[in-house]
């Protein structure tokens, strides 16, 4: 194929969803690989959403979001954002969130937050932004949060998920600030390009800590089952932080490009680098479990029913993983479950249960 553009989404029955460069969104059984359906989005599709009724939502390079049904691979409705749009946040009463960016005529980034009915594709409401607006997550409060980079720094803010009215802003004063994490009292958890990781408090946008690393951060962090928030610097180096206090627990080399991280429930990080490179360490020595070869470029990893399905290049891996499910913590990987709803649970600590369920 022409390679692989997604990140993956798994179903509640365990269906794989991709997007690839071939223009199409996959269905692939997840125990065989075997191709269920593929739905044609008309461009390269990129990385899908699946919602609470496992409607899968997923946009492509022209703008397009779709909406298609998970059994039958039929598209429900589509919108047009008529810019570049980033993979959309679903919350459990399955309404869509999209983020997207259109090029003005002063050459300036004209950026949209839109929320949609999950079920008709009807527009609630539209929040303009200054600059391109990251991927959103919903906080536990169900405020809408998401980075919006701007030219020479970046802010994050939070808006109200029934309106799209901003509730407050912080300015970051840098820049490639990271998608946040969302920890168990819903403090927002983010890696930036100043060789920093941030805490800002969900409910306020006020500064927590700020810890220092050695190199950028420029892929989203993880927490596990005892609050600590797993990073990775692009020096190749883990940092282990405790979520509340800032302070640094301990850090260990990988000596590859470290670029998306994934946490299982026996304390096992699942690494994806950018040196053809996927492999399980302990979480708190960075000793090597097992390593796999890939041909490219790792994305996000997600974590389901002792499989480790990821994406490099042109092919999409499912590999035993040893752990039977991701940890039960607030943000054991990209966008918080393996359906990539980007929900933090209302429950702190989901427990025993299928990495596709975002438990209420």
């Amino acid at each position: 194929g022409q390679g692989v553009l997604s990140t993956p989404a798994i179903g509640p029955d365990g269906t794989v969803y991709v997007g690839s460069r071939e223009n199409k969104l996959y269905a692939l059984d997840g125990k065989t690989g075997e191709r269920k359906w593929a739905f044609k989005t008309g461009a390269a599709a990129l990385s899908p959403a699946i919602g609470p009724d496992g409607m899968v939502y997923v946009g492509s390079d022209t703008g397009e979001v779709h909406a298609v049904e998970s059994v039958t691979g039929k598209e429900t409705w589509s919108f047009d954002t008529g810019g570049q749009v980033s993979p959309p946040a679903v919350d459990d009463n399955g309404v869509v969130y999209l983020s997207f960016t259109r090029k003005s005529g002063d050459f300036k980034d004209d950026g949209r937050v839109v929320a949609l009915d999950g079920a008709t594709g009807e527009q609630k409401w539209e929040f303009k932004t200054e600059g391109r607006a990251s991927s959103p997550v919903i906080g536990k409060n169900g405020r809408i949060h998401l980075v919006i980079h701007m030219l020479i720094r970046d802010k994050i803010c939070a808006l109200d998920q029934n309106n799209g009215q901003p509730i407050w802003e912080q300015g970051m004063g840098e820049e490639s600030c990271t998608v946040p994490a969302i920890a168990a009292d819903g403090a927002l958890i983010f890696g930036s390009g100043n060789k920093k990781i941030h805490a800002l408090d969900g409910a306020t946008g006020e500064r927590r800590w700020t810890f220092a690393t050695g190199a950028p951060v420029k892929s989203s962090p993880v927490i596990d089952e005892n609050g600590t928030i797993h990073a990775a610097s692009t020096d190749g180096k883990v940092y282990a932080v405790d979520a509340k206090t800032g302070i640094g627990k301990q850090a260990f080399e990988t000596e590859v490009r470290v670029s998306s991280l994934a946490i299982g429930k026996q304390g096992t990080l699942y690494l994806g680098s950018k040196d053809h490179d996927l492999r399980a360490v302990d979480a708190k020595t960075g000793e090597i479990q097992w390593e796999h070869p890939t041909p490219g470029h790792t994305l996000p990893p997600a974590i389901s029913e002792g499989v480790v399905i990821v994406t490099t290049g042109n092919r999409l891996y499912a590999i035993a993983s040893g752990a039977p499910e991701p940890a039960g913590s607030p943000w054991p990987m990209f966008r918080q479950n393996a359906r990539r709803s980007g929900q933090a649970p209302k429950r702190p600590f989901p427990g025993k249960g299928s990495a596709a369920d975002n438990l209420p």
